[in-house]
């Protein structure tokens, strides 16, 4: 697609409902913020192309770099039925998110990429409550750092890969005694991808793109006193561990250009959050 300058005439027409991937966030690049990720794994028209399929690197020609910001907010009241504390406009708020996608032609068949982004994790701020002595703030982030290489077979075909090198944090705020305490801990996990890029004509093209899952572990320890009315407080050692997995993923795009300004992009994708739940935390 060459430009987008009829999208906003087309979104006076037609409107349509964008829904999100669980903890997994899709648009980490520009064009896939305006687009909702439509196509993104065989519209291939930036280096962003290979956050789903590194295949699509091969219609890449020469240097691109792309790079993004995005303030995200999350509403999530929280109210309390305890009247001796306040309740909580939205236990997420503010977030920031950034990427980075480069991408540098080798020669006619080989293209390779470098990206790095944020799109996994979830941020938890209950304030005062009863439990805070447990947990008051929780974070989880995650940053990956992907090379990337594309190889085209032929005028139809190229093949991708990439591997994920993946930086997991958690930090745990809560109330003590002494005032407010922070535990963290992190942890690197490595997952893979790889993609099929398929162009029946330089108008219409379908992608493929696989995603590993990712495990993280964490463990934090901390000293608590436990408080209750008329009882001597009581003190532990409280030992957290945790296994966070991020699923694996599948997702088949398809693009056909109509017109120089008109395209129909769409995606078909699979996440398996069956595995989310089988997180565990003691």
């Amino acid at each position: 697609m060459k430009r987008l300058d009829s999208l906003w005439s087309l979104c006076l027409l037609f409107t349509a409902t964008s829904q999100a991937g669980g903890l997994y966030l899709y648009e980490t690049g520009t064009d896939d913020v305006g687009l909702a990720s439509a196509g993104m794994a065989a519209r291939a028209q930036d280096a962003t192309v290979q956050f789903m399929n590194p295949a699509g690197l091969s219609r890449l020609q020469g240097r691109h770099l792309t790079m993004g910001g995005q303030a995200l907010y999350g509403d999530v009241p929280y109210d309390l039925a305890d009247t001796a504390y306040q309740d909580v406009d939205t236990v997420v708020g503010w977030f920031p998110s950034a990427s980075l996608y480069y991408s540098q032609q080798i020669d006619d068949r080989w293209t390779l990429g470098f990206a790095t982004y944020g799109n996994f994790g979830l941020g938890l701020d209950f304030g005062g409550w009863a439990g805070q002595q447990l947990v008051k703030e929780a974070t989880l982030m995650a940053l990956t750092m992907q090379p990337s290489v594309a190889y085209r077979i032929d005028e139809h075909w190229s093949l991708g890969a990439a591997v994920g090198l993946n930086y997991g944090l958690f930090a745990l705020k809560r109330e003590t005694d002494h005032g407010e305490s922070k535990l963290d801990d992190s942890d690197w996990a490595i997952n893979g991808k790889v993609g099929v890029l398929y162009e029946l004509t330089p108008a219409t093209r379908f992608g493929l793109g696989y995603s590993s899952e990712i495990k993280y572990h964490f463990d934090v320890q901390t000293q608590i006193t436990l408080q209750r009315p008329n009882m001597p407080g009581i003190s532990a050692q409280l030992p957290i561990s945790g296994m966070v997995n991020s699923p694996q993923q599948l997702m088949l795009s398809g693009y056909h250009e109509l017109a120089p300004d008109w395209a129909l992009m769409g995606n078909l994708g699979w996440q398996d959050w069956s595995r989310y739940n089988g997180n565990d935390v003691s």
